[in-house]
This record gives structure tokens, sequence and C-alpha cells, in this order.
């Protein structure tokens, strides 16, 4: 099972094209946009130069992933638009990212990684400071939506 992108809901996807944006939704999200199929579970087949990783290793987006992310799009000749497109993200995802105003969670950094073939995840280094783990979350709509409350 796996998280809905659109509503957070913990089930089975499918992936829909909405508003432009390929998405990993769940059934009732998915009326929202045109259906392409539905996600099955997959393997992954590790390739004989892939290393192992350590689960014990803690990982970390670098420094200074804004300007790699912008020199990957200025190299390639891409606007932002384009470039998103490619990343199959937002326009103003990336645009963030490229600002340096948001930061990709480690899964869509490793992501990022593949795809532009750069390095953006590496190893934290251990400090003696005590870190708090929170159970990894994803960014739902309900995330970005500000709620009003009224007086």
């Amino acid at each position: 099972m796996s998280v809905c992108e659109m509503c957070g809901k913990d089930t089975s996807l499918l992936t829909a094209t909405i508003e432009s944006v390929e998405m990993q939704v769940c059934n009732s999200c998915a009326r929202y946009g045109k259906v392409k199929k539905e996600i099955v579970t997959r393997s992954f087949i590790r390739k004989k130069n892939q290393t192992k990783l350590d689960p014990n290793e803690e990982q970390e987006v670098i420094g200074n992933f804004s300007v790699i992310i912008r020199q990957e799009r200025e190299k390639r000749k891409l606007s932002q638009e384009e470039f998103a497109r490619f990343l199959n993200e937002r326009e103003t995802i990336v645009a963030k990212w490229e600002a340096g105003v948001l930061r990709p969670s480690l899964a869509v950094a490793r992501r990022l990684q593949r795809k532009l073939k750069v390095r953006i995840v590496i190893a934290s280094s251990g400090s003696d400071e005590m870190v708090i783990k929170k159970t990894p979350t994803i960014a739902t709509l309900g995330d970005m939506v500000k709620i009003r409350k009224r007086r």
C-alpha cells in the first residue's frame, strides 16, 4: 500500500494526470483527472554497480542542492516549466527548490539524483546532538491550504 499524493490516504493507487501533473492518487481522488494506469507494486532489480544502502546510515540532502538543480536546468537549456515537466513535478515546487526556499524530501531527492545523474543525497556526518526522528510524512494538498479561523 502507498500514500495518495493528493489526500494522503494509505491505499492502492492509480496514476492519473491532474491539471497537467502526473500523480499517484487513490480511487476517490482519481476522478479529478484522467486515469492512466493502476500502479502495481514494483520489484526493484539491483544493478551491479549499485551499492546496498545501510539502513543505519543517516542521509541528508546536501546544502547547495538549489545551485545544483538550477545548473542542471540551465545545462539542459530548459525553462522552469519544461524542467518541471521533465521532473514530473509542479513548476512552483521547482522554483522553490531553485530559490532554496523548499528542500526536497529524501525520497524526492533520490529520485532527482537518479533522473538528473547528479549527487544530491549524502551520508550525514555523525554529530553528538540528540536527534528526534519523526515518522516520514508526505505533503498533501490539505497541508498546503491555509485555513482561516473566524473570530
